[in-house]
């Protein structure tokens, strides 16, 4: 039978007969009303520091969850699968913003679709809290929790989120708990005050065996709550806290019973979160990479080796544009399904398989040690894309769907996880410019092809400041009048360790460095001095020539590194210079929007936007009807096979497009006469190439300039 705690104290009374009324009434009153105002102010305080303990751990797994998610979208300035992220991490933790960052705190994703407040500084920003940090930070403000954690490509400090979100239900829960105690304590105090009032009036002494039996009954549970508190302040594992008592302090014991179980469930949805990726249920990357760490430290190399495959969807950015959004997850979650499917069909079947992030997944398998591990890897490989894009086509709207894969092996290739991650990217880098849809295993002609490239990136500050990189230009010509028009600016590295290296060979290392920016700076800078130099010392009309200079996505994308450009356009129109800028079609793919917009910038600062090797990218009439565009530059494997029928009818169509739309037109590569003159006939009269000059240093062009002229 329930007995309340007024009941037990009314009978506790009627046997009492020892102390007065006043010295009962005063000891009892001074006595509860203390330990209600120490239990009250306890609890608060260790609820308090459970709380903010509870919101500090909670967001450090779901910021590092983000960090992982967006460290390959952000190296590769991904901005839909940025925005897909962010939406994502909506879903499961209402946001109130999230602003993504680059490693020079500049905005480049918001969370919305026009990305608003790209390029803005994040500390420009009002209602951030914390700004970038190169750790975890936290910082809890009325009802908002605002969180910032740096993002790492390897050792490379790359950029950083920072986001706020609401506290969470179990928080909630926690705040109403500490709530209950307070009033249920009060009420407590308040019935045994008033009946310990009530009854003193009657009887007149008590007895001190009673007292002590009533702080015994009333106080110790109190305090046994009061250390239940403290347990979960501190973090310390409990199973059961219900008191047996059926009672007032009994209902509190039951509600911190029921309180500490919502955590417990709250806890395991937070590890779901930072260790199980939401969309395909596989492991993801956080998660992946401890497991893949765990294994490389506990397997034996005498016996067996790791093997990890590191896989991604060729062209999967086209599937999004043109299938939508919808489409691509489903492809996803396809994807991480024929991935176990074909594990547990084959030698693979303990393997390990992850989603790594956007479209990139990656599995890790034992393998034993053999002489011929190498070829047993790159046999299995082959299986394993084979049978991938097999399983995946025989759904319906995959057909077009492939991947490609890399792998590299323990042991043979490294023995640190993190360096095994870094080389099986390489291999599948490899794999994409080997023309997609294959298996590369990792290899020492990668090796050293890595080591070549790391080695360039590294110098080229220090040669560019030693002289060792030099602008060379190579003239511009109207075939049909004979008169030189213009000159494209052309970098010439010449390393003292490995000699000349080609464009293609260094553009790209400098490009994934990002150190892209600094060259065409530097190459629009020396332009403007190589101009002032060559009308200076001649006889050409500023007015009536030009000078191109080529540029690389990150030059239009990247908003520091444009105004930078805008900067020098300036000063070279106050010269009175006509620059001409070059991009490819490839490189405005990335972003469209964003890109059409800075060029049509640069255009209103006076420089004109030409496309450079026009055919070999996304060609479309929309894409030059668009776009702020002046020049065509025809690429010059249209121009090599002149005679061949299909090239002529390109040559012929790219023309009257052109025309139509009055663009110009530019043939480059023009090596022989019988060129020249077929693209005059088709009406191209703007060329460049071997036939009319070779690139030369500035000196070189001006005396050639000169030489012309005079000879004319």
């Amino acid at each position: 039978m329930r007995k309340s705690i007024s009941t037990r104290l009314f009978s506790i009374f009627l046997g009492m007969l020892c102390i007065t009324v006043f010295i009962f009434w005063a000891t009892n009153q001074l006595l509860i009303s203390k330990l209600n105002e120490d239990l009250t102010l306890a609890g608060e305080h260790h609820l308090n520091q459970a709380l903010n303990q509870e919101i500090e751990n909670s967001q450090r797994l779901i910021a590092t969850t983000i960090s992982d998610q967006l460290t390959r979208p952000v190296y590769n300035l991904d901005f839909t699968q940025i925005g897909n992220i962010i939406e994502d991490i909506d879903k499961n933790t209402p946001l109130l913003f999230a602003y993504v960052y680059d490693h020079k705190g500049m905005i480049i994703h918001d969370g919305s679709p026009e990305i608003h407040r790209y390029g803005m500084a994040i500390d420009s920003i009002k209602n951030v809290a914390l700004g970038p940090s190169p750790e975890f930070a936290i910082k809890i403000e009325d009802d908002l929790v605002h969180v910032s954690i740096p993002i790492h490509s390897g050792i490379n400090h790359i950029g950083g989120i920072s986001y706020a979100t609401l506290y969470y239900s179990n928080i909630n829960d926690l705040e109403s708990f500490n709530r209950q105690i307070q009033r249920e304590s009060r009420a407590a105090t308040s019935q045994t005050l008033y009946w310990m009032t009530a009854v003193s009036v009657i009887f007149l002494l008590l007895s001190i065996p009673a007292i002590g039996n009533l702080s015994k009954r009333v106080t110790g549970p109190l305090k046994q709550l009061s250390d239940i508190s403290q347990k979960i302040s501190r973090g310390e594992p409990h199973k059961n806290f219900t008191l047996s008592q059926q009672d007032e302090i009994g209902d509190l014991s039951r509600s911190l019973q029921t309180m500490t179980e919502q955590l417990q469930v709250s806890n395991k949805k937070l590890e779901v979160m930072a260790y199980i990726d939401e969309l395909s249920g596989l492991p993801n990357r956080r998660h992946f990479t401890l497991l893949f760490k765990q294994a490389m430290a506990q397997h034996k190399p005498e016996r067996e080796a790791l093997v990890l495959y590191v896989m991604d969807v060729d062209d999967f950015k086209l599937i999004n544009d043109s299938k939508g959004h919808t489409v691509g997850d489903q492809t996803l979650r396809m994807i991480g399904q024929c991935l176990n499917e074909i594990c547990q069909e084959s030698a693979l079947k303990n393997a390990m398989v992850s989603r790594l992030g956007g479209d990139e997944f990656g599995l890790f398998v034992n393998f034993s040690a053999s002489s011929r591990l190498a070829q047993t890897v790159r046999l299995s490989g082959q299986y394993l894309q084979g049978s991938l894009n097999r399983h995946l086509h025989q759904h319906p709207g995959m057909q077009g769907v492939n991947v490609s894969i890399g792998a590299c092996i323990s042991g043979l290739h490294s023995d640190d996880a993190d360096e095994m991650l870094k080389l099986a990217d390489l291999a599948l880098i490899r794999a994409k410019a080997n023309g997609k849809n294959c298996f590369t295993l990792f290899d020492n002609a990668l090796a050293k092809e890595h080591s070549l490239r790391t080695t360039i990136a590294d110098s080229f500050c220090g040669c560019l400041a030693n002289g060792d990189i030099q602008l060379h230009f190579q003239a511009i010509y109207n075939h049909k009048t004979g008169s030189l028009i213009g000159a494209e600016a052309l970098a010439r590295w010449h390393h003292p360790e490995f000699g000349p290296l080609a464009p293609d060979v260094f553009i790209p290392i400098l490009e994934q460095s990002n150190k892209i920016g600094q060259l065409s700076s530097w190459a629009i800078t020396q332009t403007i001095a190589a101009a002032q130099l060559l009308f200076k010392n001649s006889h050409i009309n500023p007015r009536e020539f030009f000078f191109s200079v080529n540029l690389s996505t990150a030059d239009v994308l990247d908003q520091e590194q444009a105004q930078a450009i805008s900067a020098l356009l300036k000063q070279a129109s106050a010269l009175g210079l006509k620059l001409c800028l070059e991009i490819t079609e490839t490189s405005m793919m990335q972003d469209l929007d964003r890109g059409q917009r800075q060029l049509a910038r640069w255009r209103s600062e006076g420089a004109d936007i030409w496309i450079d090797d026009f055919g070999t990218g996304y060609s479309s009439l929309s894409y030059l009807q668009n776009l702020p565009i002046n020049t065509i530059k025809l690429d010059k494997s249209f121009i090599k096979d002149v005679n061949d029928n299909g090239n002529r009818a390109i040559i012929n169509a790219v023309s009257v497009i052109a025309n139509s739309l009055s663009l110009q037109v530019l043939a480059e590569g023009v090596k022989t006469v019988e060129q020249a003159e077929i693209c005059v006939a088709h009406g191209i009269c703007l060329q460049q190439g071997y036939y009319h000059s070779k690139p030369c240093d500035i000196d070189a062009f001006i005396t050639a300039v000169e030489a012309s002229s005079m000879h004319a």
